[in-house]
């Protein structure tokens, strides 16, 4: 899987959309949070995972503003809504935090990221 690829990481999986206007906000707010997190700690992994209807619109989300160059994506595909239902995201923009063995390990990650970028 990508995650056992990623040693000693701690994978975030982002779900968002071209659809979906929130996102657009949010990944600026993700590239924020990462920049700020990199500065000291290079252990993150943010990995970009569409609810996009077609690759063409995945591509076009991933290769938009405010993604940051260094963020993975998941190959688009007609199950990635399996993904979405293993983390139980109910809404997009969505942030999983991940363990090495695939569990999320923070409750509200995606409110919690919000929080301290909004707050600086």
């Amino acid at each position: 899987s990508v995650l056992t690829g990623l040693k000693n990481r701690t994978a975030l999986l982002y779900f968002a959309a071209t659809w979906a206007e929130p996102c657009r906000e949010f990944t600026c707010i993700l590239r924020q949070f990462h920049e700020a997190v990199r500065e000291d700690d290079d252990s993150i992994a943010v990995i970009f995972v569409s609810n996009d209807k077609t690759k063409e619109e995945q591509a076009r989300f991933f290769a938009g503003e405010g993604v940051h160059p260094e963020w993975l994506m998941v190959e688009w595909s007609h199950d990635l809504e399996e993904i979405m239902d293993k983390f139980d995201v109910k809404k997009i923009p969505s942030l999983a935090v991940v363990d090495r063995d695939g569990k999320s390990v923070v409750e509200g990650a995606r409110d919690a990221v919000w929080d301290l970028v909004k707050d600086k």
